[in-house]
């Protein structure tokens, strides 16, 4: 094939041999190279032109995203305020002045002041009667209370019993006569028993039939009431503490938390009457776990008999 264009012609001025040539090439080569110089200068010129209009234009885009991100944080904080207070929602703070009246109990203290307590009376010289009674009854006073405790939960738990069993026998009738306190089984057996759907008949065998089933019913059913609401009543109007079982807070009073309304007398009365009322209404309820806030209670009465118990309170949730 012919040769390119360019050669052919440097081959023929270069063939010519004359300066003119020679010139003309020199020439073109120099303004190559120049033009060459020029575009990499340029270049350059370009690239320092993107980086500083880089640099100027990041700062200012960071500002507006940020003041972007303000302005709709801004909005949404205030959309919900708004829909908050426009409802009537909003809930005050509640304050913490409540938990000022109640205190907790340090046992570590609490047994130092006892160790106190009885070193001081054992320490002492028994040359006289008083000394030698004080310190017989701070040895006697730990067997007597725990025994006094015990006897008077049980004696109460009969006594819940007992009335129960008495007052269950209104739920069905009631005993005429002499017999009015009498069980439904004494009564029966005495002949006395007049049964609510017995219309006051004294032979319940004479009256049957669908009236004596309802009137049986609605006696039933308000005995039970009756009991029921003279139990709630009590504990409304002098005990509110009486209430419930008593273990979650006997729980924690033995974790050192003073709850005194708790273990007061009038609690200790209320509980033991609304024992029997709610267990003679029938209701599916029974009186050993409430026992456990009665036996405090008794705990926290005979504590009183003795300054070691009733000045300690560790000693005292001993007991």
């Amino acid at each position: 094939p012919p040769p390119p264009p360019r050669r052919a012609r440097a081959g023929r001025i270069s063939g010519g041999g004359g300066p003119m040539a020679t010139g003309e090439v020199n020439r073109s080569e120099g303004d190559a190279a120049t033009e060459l110089e020029a575009c990499r200068a340029q270049d350059e010129a370009g690239r320092d032109l993107r980086r500083e209009t880089t640099t100027e234009l990041r700062p200012s885009r960071r500002r507006q995203s940020l003041q972007e991100m303000r302005c709709r944080l801004s909005a949404s904080i205030g959309e919900v305020v708004n829909s908050v207070s426009a409802s009537g929602k909003k809930k005050a703070k509640q304050d913490l002045k409540a938990w000022d009246a109640f205190a907790t109990v340090s046992f570590p203290a609490e047994q130092s002041k006892d160790w106190q307590h009885t070193s001081g009376i054992f320490s002492r010289e028994s040359t006289n009667y008083s000394d030698w009674c004080a310190s017989w009854w701070t040895h006697f006073v730990t067997w007597l209370l725990p025994g006094l405790i015990g006897f008077l939960t049980a004696t109460s738990g009969t006594l819940i019993e007992k009335v129960s069993e008495r007052l269950n026998g209104f739920l069905f009738g009631h005993c005429g006569g002499a017999h009015m306190w009498a069980t439904p089984d004494d009564c029966r057996a005495a002949g006395d028993w007049v049964s609510w759907s017995a219309s006051g008949l004294a032979d319940e065998a004479k009256d049957h039939g669908e009236s004596s089933y309802v009137r049986g019913m609605l006696g039933y059913v308000a005995v039970a009431a009756l009991f029921a609401g003279l139990s709630a009543e009590l504990v409304r109007r002098f005990a509110p503490t009486a209430r419930g079982s008593g273990i979650p807070e006997v729980k924690t009073i033995l974790g050192g938390f003073v709850m005194a309304e708790v273990l007061e007398f009038k609690t200790l009365v209320v509980k033991v009457i609304g024992l029997a009322l709610s267990v003679s209404s029938g209701m599916a309820l029974g009186k050993e776990g409430p026992l456990v806030h009665v036996a405090c209670c008794w705990a926290n009465f005979c504590s009183k008999l003795s300054p070691r118990y009733m000045e300690n309170e560790g000693k005292r949730r001993e007991l």
